[in-house]
């Protein structure tokens, strides 16, 4: 836990400093409007700013194809999607981590759920590392080389940052080599820098620390051994990471060039952000932030008239651009993990959820722009890459559907099943299920009070109309839950009319059991309602929930006639629920299904089945 909230103070941190450094940068331009800003973005050629895009995605792209070559290497193939999602896991923690000091042990967690070998995994990392580091170094000598006048031209402070970055490197790879070829030297060497501190009152618990440094060494030991023989591999790995950083350093030079900078000057450019990357490595995170942008500053300054535009955009491409992405691989990783799991959380999971420390992450995940940008997504024709591993992880048949091309990924997640295969009782004295899901069943009080999961909820504040609620009183009220492996279109319950579609904003919490066991999900999320004035179970409001990452609620209809069987709408991609409420008497449902829900176990049902029966029913 003490670990939790260290490193939320941190991530605060970096965060306050991302601000106060944007706030330094703008305010050391007297000319600098967002006005202007934006309207330099719009007259940009969009040509840059799509190649922008794509450096900025090959960030995380090329990181993953060297961990994809060293476990492929080592006999364990992973498939491209999988390799993205180590290295966004690895970038997003080393960003939001002291020292970037989480990114691997975060990476090698989740590799190892996907099981990969613990070996494998730590071996692909640690190679990652060395060559991730040696090609920084080897692309900032090589700039320097081509345009010394350029850092020679750099105010003092600078140079000194640059000069401090370059040893910090050369450390690091000496230390690198050392621990992996002359193991017994760097032990001592550690060992009493590692006593000296203790005793020093700098570090504390010696012997954790201790332990650490032995466990370290004989990985890079390990790692050694292996590479004495076998020459292509860190060959293909530094290629690849060599690929990663060029594309970091590429993203300014695009964006230089979109706002009219001079094709003459695109050596200067990509040596002046090369240096920079160096001499941000002179102070670690979070202070690298501050640092990194005031030498970009400096270097860019004489090459083209608007420097703090530059930085301000190239910044959002090379690091936020990509801390967001991948925080939303990341998370989408841990909910659909928990979804597999049949409702036992994950300890990640668990914390984001149900903790204190964790709420920083709930408020990234929950945020309806998170489910905005994610739903766009879902509607381009890049997602479809994430077809057929949702397809393997959650053993979808296709067979039950109808066969169609997706052009996205919302279109097969909302793919329509044959209809043979969810039959719709005509009985007009049964109540059916509108969709596919877990049901739960709580009757409500004489206050329209129900309890979830140890959260009291009521009718008034689902759907925030006092007079339409008080006509629930000792009614009863249905959830049925859908999981992302549902289909996730739901249809009328009966003949009748409908009322407008009201929409109430919220957030969007997952909506499976982790999650309602400390969250009043359904109170807080976003969700939209209408009242069915059924011929034959009285008025119903139903009440469509968003949830974490759905993209869009889609209802067809507006007021007007309904009938039974007949599709209401869908939900595109994520988890979801339905509530409907019933008046009282206005059906019977089995004593089962309560006993069931007391206990916190959830009843499946198909859409279109009976779930109740009419209280006087019709012979």
């Amino acid at each position: 836990m003490r670990k939790s909230v260290k490193n939320l103070i941190w991530l605060i941190l970096l965060v306050a400093l991302s601000l106060l450094t944007f706030r330094v940068v703008i305010g050391s331009s007297s000319d600098f409007t967002f006005s202007e800003f934006s309207d330099m973005v719009k007259g940009m050629n969009q040509i840059w700013l799509v190649l922008a895009l794509l450096a900025s995605f090959g960030f995380l792209y090329f990181e993953g194809l060297g961990l994809k070559c060293t476990c492929r290497f080592f006999g364990h193939p992973i498939k491209t999607t999988d390799a993205v999602l180590y290295s966004s896991t690895d970038f997003y923690f080393s960003a939001i981590t002291p020292t970037a000091a989480g990114g691997q042990p975060a990476a090698l967690l989740i590799m190892s759920g996907r099981d990969v070998p613990a070996a494998i995994s730590a071996m692909a990392l640690l190679l990652n590392l060395i060559m991730y580091t040696t090609s920084l170094l080897f692309i900032g000598i090589v700039f320097f080389i081509l345009n010394p006048s350029l850092f020679l031209g750099l105010d003092t402070f600078c140079r000194i940052c640059i000069v401090v970055g370059a040893i910090f490197q050369s450390f690091l790879i000496w230390l690198f080599y050392m621990s992996m070829f002359k193991d017994k030297a760097v032990l001592r060497v550690c060992t009493w820098l590692l006593n000296l501190l203790c005793r020093l009152h700098i570090l504390r618990n010696r012997s954790e620390k201790q332990e650490k440094l032995y466990s370290s060494v004989a990985q890079y030991k390990h790692c050694g051994e292996q590479l004495r023989s076998e020459k292509k591999l860190p060959r293909r790995v530094f290629a690849c990471n060599l690929a990663q950083r060029m594309c970091v350093i590429l993203i300014p030079v695009f964006i230089f060039l979109g706002m009219g900078g001079s094709p003459s000057n695109i050596i200067q450019a990509m040596s002046a952000q090369s240096l920079a990357l160096v001499g941000s490595n002179a102070m670690p995170i979070p202070g690298a932030v501050g640092i990194s942008d005031f030498l970009f500053l400096n270097g860019f300054e004489t090459l083209i008239d608007d420097p703090v535009s530059l930085d301000i955009l190239s910044r959002g491409f090379s690091f936020f651009l990509p801390l967001i992405f991948s925080g939303i691989i990341v998370f989408i990783e841990i909910i659909t993990r928990n979804m597999r799991q049949n409702n036992k959380p994950p300890r990640i999971g668990n914390f984001v959820f149900n903790k204190k420390a964790g709420k920083p992450f709930k408020w990234m995940v929950t945020n309806p722009y998170a489910s905005l940008l994610m739903g766009k997504f879902m509607d381009t024709g890049a997602s479809k890459v994430l077809i057929k591993r949702f397809i393997a992880s959650n053993n979808i048949d296709l067979d039950d559907y109808i066969a169609e091309r997706y052009h996205c990924f919302n279109d097969f997640f909302t793919r329509r099943i044959k209809p043979e295969l969810r039959p719709v009782d005509t009985d007009e004295n049964s109540l059916i299920s509108p969709c596919d899901g877990m049901l739960s069943a709580y009757r409500l009080s004489p206050e329209c009070k129900f309890s979830v999961k140890n959260t009291l909820y009521t009718v008034r504040e689902l759907i925030r109309d006092p007079e339409l609620a008080r006509r629930y009183e000792n009614g009863l009220c249905l959830v049925l839950r859908l999981g992302v492996h549902n289909y996730h279109r739901y249809c009328y319950l009966d003949n009748g009319t409908k009322t407008e579609n009201r929409f109430i904003k919220g957030r969007y919490n997952p909506v499976m059991p982790l999650v309602s066991l400390n969250n009043p999900v359904y109170r807080q999320n976003s969700r939209e309602f209408c009242t069915l004035h059924t011929e034959n179970f009285g008025d119903i409001v139903q009440i469509e929930v968003g949830a974490c990452m759905v993209g869009r609620i889609v209802n067809h209809h507006d007021a007007g006639p309904i009938r039974r069987g007949q599709e209401k709408g869908l939900f595109q991609y994520g988890g979801s629920t339905i509530v409907l409420l019933l008046e009282k008497d206005a059906v019977k449902l089995a004593e089962e299904v309560f006993e069931r829900t007391k206990q916190f176990i959830e009843t499946p049902i198909l859409y279109g089945a009976k779930i109740a029966e009419k209280l006087n029913k019709v012979n």
